[in-house]
């Protein structure tokens, strides 16, 4: 399709201009043109970096192609097309839900374009079109060709077994049978931090998401998470030019780490060393402590026999004296 209406003629710079009018045709062929319309109509003033999809990143330009030509979006989604665009790239690791992929990113960042340059309407209109498309996503989340993470689903239970059951559970005129397992929670044992223990060492991405984070953040009021996406996008895509201040600053801090480091380790080698030495010291003085008790024992042991036996002795001696006297007074004594 071509743009010919007056109201339609948008340029590589983003200004109108009688001289050429940019096609959807010119953004198929022109890689770089299309990149330019897009940065002209979603507005960036940030570094973006297209989102990983299969361990590669998403090519919008080709994305933009495959949809467009199979009708525009709304067409891939009724015809249920999104598989059939999905297969058309070569990720590295398999797409199972194509629906929620192009739903994710085409919208946002290639719609606009599509509105503008293969139907040929005013960018003045897209917000009506825009709305249209809400509306028949909300339609299309039931229809979806794979389940995603929240869906209902009713089902039956077909069986038991010692961890759970067997189920199926039916997707329009598709009936699916799995298997549901029960949980079970293993605890999670909290590792106790050491305090003295130097703070870990800090990668360059750590110093620009900290130098950008509190720049950025009043803008993104309630919406933290997608800032800390968008800075992750940020530092991909970031020149290694830019790099450099940042990974000068995540060299010093390993230095820093390291120097703290061998001081930390060195104490605890010595805090090892000391923690034996003192219990054996312990130890010893426990030993001498148990031999001064043997032997006041052993002291007190004495002393009460010679008590007791001297005081036998006393009492035996008395009983002489008092038996002597006895027989001194006894009338019956003889001489």
């Amino acid at each position: 399709m071509t743009s010919t209406d007056d109201s339609m003629q948008v340029f590589a710079n983003g200004s109108s201009n009688n001289s050429r009018i940019t096609t959807y045709e010119d953004l198929i062929e022109n890689y770089d043109l299309f990149w330019d319309k897009f940065f002209d109509f979603l507005g960036y003033d940030v570094p973006f970096e297209p989102p990983i999809i299969g361990g590669i990143s998403l090519n919008l330009h080709k994305l933009f192609i495959e949809v467009t030509t199979r009708g525009g979006f709304e067409k891939v989604i009724t015809a249920r097309k999104c598989k059939q665009v999905i297969e058309t790239f070569d990720f590295k690791t398999p797409i199972t839900n194509g629906s929620f992929v192009i739903k994710k990113y085409y919208v946002p960042f290639l719609l606009k374009l599509e509105h503008v340059f293969y139907f040929n309407k005013p960018v003045s209109s897209y917000a009506a079109r825009e709305k249209e498309v809400q509306l028949l996503l909300a339609k299309s989340t039931i229809h979806d060709d794979e389940l995603q993470a929240g869906t209902a689903v009713h089902g039956i239970i077909d069986g038991k077994f010692d961890h759970g059951y067997f189920v199926t559970v039916k997707m329009g005129t598709e009936e699916l049978k799995g298997v549901l397992y029960h949980l079970y929670e293993t605890p999670i044992r909290k590792k106790i931090k050491d305090p003295l223990k130097p703070k870990s060492r800090r990668t360059s991405y750590n110093f620009f998401f900290t130098d950008y984070y509190w720049r950025l953040k009043p803008g993104y009021v309630g919406r933290e998470q997608y800032l800390t996406k968008k800075l992750a996008a940020m530092w991909r895509i970031l020149s290694p030019s830019s790099k450099e201040d940042y990974q000068e600053k995540a060299a010093m801090d390993v230095e820093r780490y390291n120097r703290e480091m061998v001081v930390y380790n060195a104490s605890r080698a010595a805090q090892n060393v000391a923690a034996p030495n003192a219990a054996a010291a312990t130890e010893a003085d426990a030993a001498m402590n148990d031999v001064d008790s043997d032997a006041t024992v052993s002291d007190a042991l004495m002393n009460d026999a010679a008590e007791y036996y001297a005081t036998d002795s006393d009492a035996a001696m008395n009983d002489a004296v008092e038996s002597d006297a006895v027989d001194d007074t006894n009338p019956e004594k003889e001489d």
